[in-house]
């Protein structure tokens, strides 16, 4: 949705990329966002797991690849943990 709104007109986009940096950006900040050692773990290793490709990506190195799609997939990864997180918590507190 981020990619029809900010993304540039007249373009093609085709692929679920950006889905799977928003994911891989969800696990890598929930697991700090939660301080909790298995989300760290998970972070940690998709971080690895990706590793430079990841960070390639985002800044465009390959022509004809939307790194707008990649950069928006991974911030509202961010967005979206940051978010679950701190729903989370002040569920916990609540109760």
């Amino acid at each position: 949705m981020a990619l029809w709104v900010f993304g540039p007109s007249n373009t093609n986009n085709i692929g679920a990329s950006g889905l799977i940096y928003a994911t891989a950006t969800f696990l890598i900040t929930i697991g700090f966002a939660k301080r909790d050692f298995l989300n760290i773990t998970l972070g940690i290793f998709c971080a690895l797991l990706y590793g430079a490709s990841l960070f390639a990506g985002i800044i465009g190195v390959q022509s004809g690849v939307s790194w707008q799609g990649h950069l928006l997939g991974g911030i509202t990864g961010i967005v979206t943990a940051i978010t679950v997180a701190k729903l989370q918590t002040a569920k916990a507190s609540k109760i």
